[in-house]
């Protein structure tokens, strides 16, 4: 609702308003190995100041969360207790580096996921709309910067 009577794409005629939608099925996310009383139960992005991955494990069978190391890309990290959940989170990717695939594991059990990964679950999903908008626009920025930085 902000400033809408002088949008940014105001000198664009509708046809150029049109962010298409990618084909990201190479970045199709994956689950390896299983957990010892431990399970991915979500992967999503956070789209704040900076771009970031998270991951969230539940821990099953009446375990305790000290008994397990949590690792990005095989370098330690504390996990953040949610709702009875926990997650690890990587930050500040750079746009040219949204397709790297990144490692979350806890033991056995690892999550290969990307920033493109997500554009991928959306894309399959019933996600909204608006969504679906942010999505492909987020992907042709990326394909803008990694065509920029080579």
């Amino acid at each position: 609702g902000y400033n809408l009577d002088n949008l940014a794409n105001a000198s664009l005629s509708e046809e150029d308003k049109i962010v298409a939608k990618p084909d990201a099925s190479r970045y199709a996310y994956k689950i390896v190995g299983t957990g010892d009383g431990i399970k991915a139960t979500s992967a999503k992005l956070t789209l704040d100041a900076d771009v970031a991955i998270r991951v969230t494990f539940q821990i099953t069978g009446g375990k305790d969360v000290s008994a397990y190391k949590f690792l990005i890309d095989g370098e330690e990290t504390e996990p953040i207790p949610t709702s009875g959940r926990y997650y690890i989170e990587l930050d500040g990717i750079a746009a040219s580096k949204f397709d790297d695939t990144h490692i979350f594991s806890v033991g056995d059990l690892a999550v290969h996921y990307s920033v493109l990964s997500y554009v991928n679950m959306v894309h399959n999903s019933n996600s909204p709309e608006n969504l679906v908008n942010l999505i492909n626009a987020l992907y042709a920025y990326y394909a803008a910067t990694e065509a920029y930085v080579g």
